[in-house]
Order: C-alpha cells, then sequence, then structure tokens
C-alpha cells in the first residue's frame, strides 16, 4: 500500500498542494502534520511510522516535509526501510525500490555540502557588497605596526617585550617583524 506524509513548509509548499500530490501519487492514506517543526508535536509522523510494514511505500512531497535536518532525514529513512517499508520523494526523484540507503545518503551528503556552499558564498557576496572584506580587523593600526618594526630592528626589543608594550600576543608581533615570505611558482 502506498502511505503519504506531509508537513507544513517553512519552504512555502502548502498543504493543499502536498496533498494533492500525494493523492497523485496513489496515496491510500495521507498522515499530515500541521506545524513547521518535526518534534514531539508530530503525532502524524509517529503514526504513519508506526504502522508501516514491508508491503508500504511511504511517499512524501520533497524530503523537507519529511524532516528539518539531513540528520533527521537520515534517521528517519533508516527507521523507514527498517520496517521493511520502500521510500519515495516525488520531487527530489528519490525512491529506494531504484537505489539503497547509501545511495541515499551519499546524495544527501553531497546536497548538504552544496547548500552550505553556495549559503556561504552568497553571505560573503552580500558582506562584499557592504564593503566588508574577509577576516578580523586589525588589531594595531599602520603607524603602531611601523613602530613595532622600529623597536624590533633599532632599539632591539624583544618579542615579549613588544608584546606586553602594545597589549597583543607575541604571535601578532612575530607576523609584524617577520619578512613576507616569497611565493615560489613553479
Amino acid at each position: 500500500m502506498i502511505v503519504g506524509y506531509g508537513r507544513l513548509s517553512r519552504h512555502g509548499v502548502s498543504k493543499q498542494e502536498q496533498i494533492e500530490a500525494l493523492r497523485r501519487a496513489r496515496a491510500k492514506h495521507v498522515y499530515f502534520d500541521n506545524k513547521t517543526d518535526r518534534g514531539a508535536s508530530s503525532t502524524a509522523l509517529a503514526t504513519c511510522l508506526a504502522g508501516l510494514t514491508d508491503k508500504d511505500t511511504l511517499v512524501v512531497y520533497r524530503l523537507d516535509c519529511l524532516a528539518v535536518s539531513i540528520r533527521d532525514c537520515i534517521e528517519l529513512l533508516s527507521r523507514i526501510l527498517n520496517s521493511g517499508a520502500r521510500f519515495r520523494s516525488i520531487l527530489d526523484s528519490i525512491d529506494t525500490h531504484t537505489c539503497d540507503l547509501q545511495t541515499i545518503v551519499s546524495a544527501l551528503i553531497e546536497l548538504e555540502r552544496n547548500i552550505i556552499s553556495e549559503r556561504t558564498k552568497i553571505g560573503l557576496g552580500a558582506a562584499r557588497a557592504r564593503g566588508r572584506l574577509g577576516g578580523r580587523k586589525q588589531i594595531l593600526n599602520s603607524s603602531q605596526q611601523a613602530e613595532i618594526i622600529h623597536l624590533w630592528r633599532d632599539e632591539h626589543k624583544s618579542r615579549p617585550e613588544l608584546s606586553a608594550l602594545f597589549g597583543v600576543s607575541v604571535s601578532t608581533i612575530e607576523r609584524i617583524i617577520r619578512p613576507p615570505q616569497k611565493r615560489l611558482t613553479k
């Protein structure tokens, strides 16, 4: 038997849209949670999972309607497959009838990497557009750095003395006084 499950999505997929898609996928029973998070309030999901047998296929509209994180998704997929049931996600084109859990997990891990990478790029681009560059702000301005170099070379102050004098770590002093390294080109 084909069993459908849905829940309110944070990404704007309506309850009606999900139910219609699950019915088109020939779901005989449709369980639906009216909250966006999967937690103690996911009574429909708990009921749905408890009733799955090895003759069933659980169908969802897309993966984010099943789980709120990759970890939850993997845990739920394992639970579904351990019950002997099959799983299918309509929009994600995932069907355990045609692939195994390891293939799905690999796809999910790759998907999460891509999502993180894309979000990072978007965030960095937005920061650049606001005039912000990456990295921390420099602790010492250029005149302080010049003074450190002068005290190091001409007055022979030690790294710990300079560190205490300017209130920074010894490694910060080291980065300022060491000569820039030349890059080796091939």
